[in-house]
């Protein structure tokens, strides 16, 4: 049983509904309960929710959170996010989420340092890429993303060391959100190295957000399944560049290079990909770029069913086994990229 402690009030405390918390998950903050003047801890962090705890902490209408906690709450929430979530509040977080990466350009005004630079664009467009894949809804903020695509953007054309901070930085173990923004950032740095211009480079870092958006239509115990996929699954699978695609035209996208991105991003130059088995020169360049660096990031990316590559490891794979599937002159140059 967690252990509850009096505590006098020097914080400041937000209410919320726990309704988002999650059995079998650790809570990474405190839990309050309000008692006449006071606050005390009903949970404390770091303790695995039970089906005890969960059913203790539902006796409330509401809990409490400290203030300066806010961001850690958020992270829980986009995490663990369940699919028929419907917490007013946290929804306040959501719409605060996509306004915040709207406003990346105020965020980032007067920061030079680069490490600090990189850590704002990478989290604040990981949160909004979380919100929108845990949402599940179809009406996706398009000028929000753009404008993460040109923050991203402009930090890689600053820092030509970029390759090496983003490496270190990108999450290890895989989600659907976190991959999306390392692709966009791999995407970034691969198009500016080809020499694309700075409006195309911000239109393939689109491409790599929302290359998997076409995810959103499929059942989450398919896209989180602990073992690979059956025959009809890996079927269902295949869907997603097609339904990414009508997604994003629904939602108003015209423009070729980030269209032709997410429905051709597992075309293959040998004929081999999916879903129109293009070859050769008729694999639109967008989709080369999303592509690769979606191999890549996969590759080093942690899974429930399998051990990640090592960066070398996954270059050798794609340049030795995988390089029917890639075009040469980008594979060469992504590799230059990580010496």
């Amino acid at each position: 049983m967690a252990k509850i402690v009096r505590r006098t009030i020097t914080y400041k405390y937000l209410p919320i509904k726990p309704d988002f918390l999650v059995e079998g998950t650790v809570i990474p903050f405190d839990c309050y309960i309000k008692r006449f003047a006071d606050y005390v801890i009903l949970i404390e962090s770091g303790t695995v929710l039970n089906k005890e705890l969960i059913e203790k902490i539902y006796l409330h209408s509401k809990i409490y959170v400290l203030k300066r906690e806010i961001n850690t709450v958020r992270e829980y929430y986009i995490a663990h996010q369940k699919e028929d979530s419907s917490n007013p509040d946290l929804g306040i977080y959501k719409n605060e989420i996509i306004e915040n990466a709207s406003k990346l350009d105020e965020a980032l005004s007067g920061i030079d340092d680069y490490d600090t630079w990189l850590n704002i664009v990478y989290s604040k467009t990981s949160e909004l890429m979380g919100v929108i894949f845990n949402s599940r809804e179809e009406d996706i903020p398009i000028e929000p993303i753009r404008s993460c695509a040109i923050a991203i953007t402009e930090y890689i054309k600053a820092n030509k060391k970029a390759m090496h901070s983003v490496i270190k930085i990108m999450a290890a173990e895989y989600s659907t959100h976190h991959h999306s923004t390392n692709v966009a950032f791999l995407c970034a740095i691969l198009s500016d190295a080809i020499g694309l211009a700075d409006e195309e480079i911000i239109d393939v870092t689109v491409s790599g957000l929302l290359h998997d958006i076409g995810k959103i239509r499929i059942a989450p115990l398919i896209l989180n399944k602990p073992a690979s996929l059956d025959d009809e699954e890996y079927a269902l699978m295949k869907r997603h560049p097609e339904d990414g695609h009508t997604i994003l035209m629904k939602n108003g996208v015209e423009n070729l290079t980030i269209l032709q991105g997410v429905l051709y991003h597992h075309e293959n130059l040998d004929g081999s990909g999916y879903p129109s088995a293009l070859k050769g020169k008729k694999v639109p360049k967008s989709a080369r770029i999303v592509g690769l660096c979606d191999v890549f990031d996969a590759l080093t990316t942690k899974r429930t069913f399998r051990c990640n590559y090592t960066t070398f490891e996954a270059l050798m794979l794609m340049k030795r086994e995988l390089n029917s599937q890639f075009d040469e002159h980008y594979t060469d140059l992504f590799i230059r990229l990580l010496r």
